[in-house]
C-alpha cells in the first residue's frame, strides 16, 4: 500500500478517557485542585504530563515533581482501568485487515511507555503495530505536529501519505 495509518491510543484504541478522567480527579482531589470536565478536556487530555501538570498547577514544576505527579496519575489510571480494558469495537478487525494488506500501522500517543505497554499487553494488539511513538520520543506534546512527523519518519513514509486517527481536542 502507498499509505500508512497512525493511531492515537487513548480514546481511539481503547475507551480509556473515563478512567483518565477519574485518575485526574483523584489526583486533583488529593492535591486540593478543582478542575471541571471542560478544563480537563481542553487543558489536560492529549497532552504529555510535562505539558499538562504546569497548566494544572498554574506554575512551573521541577522535572522531579512532574515525574512524581505523572507516576501518581498514571498508577491511578491503570488501577481503575484494568478490570474494564478492551479494544474499541471493530478495531481488531480493522488492524487485521490493514496487516493483511501490508499497510504500515503505528501508534502516536502522548502517553508514557508504561501506559502504552499496559494497553498493548491487556488488549493483545502489539503484533499489529510496526512503530510506537510515545511521550519520551518527542520534545513537544500535542497539538504540536512533532509526534506525527516523528512517527512518519520512523515508518519511512512521507507525512502526506499518512492517515491519522485522533480524538483529542488538543
Amino acid at each position: 500500500m502507498d499509505f500508512s495509518v497512525i493511531f492515537d491510543m487513548d480514546g481511539v484504541i481503547v475507551d480509556s478517557n473515563p478512567f483518565h478522567k477519574k485518575a485526574w480527579k483523584l489526583f486533583c482531589d488529593k492535591h486540593g485542585i478543582f478542575i471541571d470536565d471542560n478544563e480537563l478536556e481542553t487543558k489536560i487530555y492529549g497532552r504529555t504530563g510535562v505539558d499538562a501538570l504546569p497548566i494544572l498547577f498554574n506554575r512551573n514544576l521541577s522535572k522531579e515533581l512532574i515525574e512524581l505527579y505523572s507516576s501518581e496519575v498514571n498508577a491511578n489510571y491503570r488501577k481503575l482501568f484494568t478490570p474494564h480494558i478492551n479494544p474499541l469495537p471493530g478495531l481488531k478487525e480493522l488492524l487485521k485487515e490493514l496487516k493483511e494488506k501490508d499497510v504500515k500501522v503505528a501508534i502516536a500517543t502522548s502517553a508514557p511507555p508504561v501506559n502504552v505497554e499496559f494497553v498493548l499487553d491487556k488488549t493483545g494488539l502489539s503484533e499489529y503495530f510496526n512503530i510506537i511513538v510515545d511521550d519520551t520520543q518527542v520534545s513537544k506534546g500535542k497539538p504540536d505536529p512533532e509526534i506525527y512527523l516523528t512517527t512518519a519518519k520512523h515508518l519511512k513514509v512521507k507525512p502526506e501519505r499518512c492517515i491519522v486517527i485522533e480524538d483529542s481536542i488538543a
